[in-house]
């Protein structure tokens, strides 16, 4: 964690320093570069898909920052929109018409900018482009491109489930905290994990949005024993399951 968040700011100090920019974009693994494709992966029965992406004020003075959507390759028969500064657009609109100011220092929260993509059932991929840039200043831009899958495609493809990564949980027994380590070729809209006790009730449900690195989960409300655990993507596209023990 600690070098990611020292990779995070050089990228931050190297894109100021050398291209002049105001800002940096950036989502829950950490800043992107200029024209990113991140791959969110679904499946096509799910109502909408919503990626944010946040916004980092890295000058001194507050800056004015617009969004526009270029529809690079859409899927027929499923549609996009994108909300941005509080306010959701309908899919026709590919600029937003009022900026958002951010202060020097300032992320912008959820609520910032997220792109929603409506699969009505298809399966396929689309691809959107956003791109943010200082109102004041055109030339001061980034680029994000999401890549839109929905559906579980060929054993030969590289978004197949059997390319996600799911390490053993450690320590195991475990006696306050157990960990896994998360490793996806592309970056899951959500991946669920589920831990039921030996009945098969439900005892813990979290849900992570990270592509890879490692999440840790508090079992101190848990009592000794043996537990099942189970990793879905999105709501319930089953991945891995195993046993963890809980020691007192």
């Amino acid at each position: 964690m600690k070098r990611l968040l020292l990779t995070n700011l050089f990228v931050a100090f190297f894109a100021f320093v050398l291209c002049g920019q105001t800002f940096t974009i950036s989502d829950y693994n950490g800043v992107l570069s200029h024209d990113t494709v991140i791959v969110v992966l679904e499946e096509p029965d799910i109502e909408y898909i919503e990626k944010p992406l946040f916004i980092t004020n890295i000058s001194s003075s507050n800056i004015s920052v617009l969004v526009k959507k270029e529809e690079i390759e859409i899927l027929e028969g499923t549609m996009n929109t994108f909300c941005f500064n509080g306010q959701c657009y309908p899919p026709f609109i590919f600029q937003a018409p009022n900026p958002m100011v951010i202060q020097p220092g300032q992320t912008t929260g959820d609520d910032g900018f997220y792109g929603d993509y409506y699969p009505y059932g298809n399966q396929g991929r689309s691809l959107v482009r956003y791109t943010f840039f200082n109102n004041d200043d055109a030339n001061d831009s980034l680029s994000v491109i999401v890549e839109f899958v929905t559906g579980f495609v060929g054993i030969n493809h590289p978004f197949h489930l059997s390319q996600a990564a799911i390490s053993r949980p450690y320590p195991n027994p475990a006696f306050s905290v157990v960990s896994f380590d998360l490793d996806f070729p592309w970056q899951p809209s959500n991946v669920q994990l589920v831990i039921r006790n030996l009945l098969g009730a439900e005892v813990i449900r979290q849900t992570h949005n990270i592509s890879a690195g490692k999440i840790n989960i508090n079992v101190d409300g848990l009592t000794e024993g043996l537990y099942l655990y189970s990793f879905y993507l999105g709501t319930d596209h089953l991945v891995k399951t195993g046993k963890v023990a809980v020691k007192r």
